[in-house]
């Protein structure tokens, strides 16, 4: 495809998780989770998290392990301090304020930037270990210190490519262990899918190829968050309410009215 189509299906990408993240935040925030013995949320809080967010369990595992990675959240006890339980608990922390106060491209570049080093595997929550037990969600079963050196070997093979030229899980997962055979064994499908699906959702990869702000984070340039400025839609100043009451936005909201009692009040109805 274009380069002009894989970074505008990345944008739209980007606008949805930023959306997602702010909601789950907002959630945590008004009724914060506790965490468990052993680390990590019970299979329950998430099920319960995912029924109020909307945000489905996969896609919300990735969320919060990139919201405590970036220091979004963390466990402690919030103040005011929850009514029910001990604790400690997850919950947004002060940087989550300056987070959703920041520029898209900037919130943007701060996830995508954790998820490059994040020193595990969100793809792994909702599974089974070998020892039959769940993977939890901001557990350390998920820890894997070569989870950034996989994430990276996808994105560099995906950057020696021609611009637009992307790839499916199969072939992803046949040039990653051509190029690295020794580390053949994480690099099947099934985790390298987890990969893909993880990169598409931050807006690194569209339609299985890098973007252009994900080539510039890549290789470490400064200037990747002013690329991703240039292919996200520019802020608006009005959403629309319709006769049966549904309410469009056609593209990102300006923050004031984001955060305006007429946008709450209309995308309550």
């Amino acid at each position: 495809t274009t380069a002009a189509d894989v970074d505008a299906v990345a944008a739209g990408a980007v606008i949805d998780l930023l959306r997602e993240v702010e909601l789950v935040l907002e959630t945590l925030g008004g009724a914060p989770v506790p965490e468990l013995r052993s680390g990590g949320l019970g299979v329950r809080d998430v099920k319960r998290l995912t029924k109020l967010t909307g945000v489905d369990e996969q896609r919300l595992g990735l969320i919060l392990e990139l919201a405590a990675a970036a220091g979004l959240i963390a466990a402690g006890m919030p103040d005011p301090e929850p009514l029910d339980g001990a604790g400690p608990y997850w919950a947004p922390t002060v940087a989550a304020d300056r987070f959703i106060e920041s520029p898209v491209a900037a919130r943007w570049h701060l996830l995508a930037s954790t998820w490059l080093d994040l020193p595990g595997r969100p793809g792994l929550i909702g599974g089974r270990g070998p020892d039959g037990k769940p993977y939890a969600a901001l557990s350390d079963s998920l820890y894997s210190t070569a989870a950034p050196l996989d994430r990276r070997l996808l994105l560099s093979i995906l950057a020696d490519l021609p611009v637009g030229a992307g790839v499916d899980t199969a072939e992803a997962s046949r040039a990653m262990i051509w190029r690295r055979p020794r580390w053949a064994v994480r690099l099947q499908p099934q985790p390298v899918g987890d990969l893909l699906t993880e990169a598409h959702a931050l807006g690194i990869v569209g339609r299985g190829a890098i973007t252009g702000p994900a080539r510039k984070l890549l290789d470490g340039e400064a200037d990747a968050v002013d690329a991703m400025t240039k292919v996200l839609p520019k802020p608006i100043d009005h959403f629309l309410l319709q006769a049966d009451l549904t309410v469009i936005v056609p593209g990102p909201l300006q923050r004031d009215l984001a955060d305006s009692d007429a946008a709450k009040d209309a995308l309550s109805l």
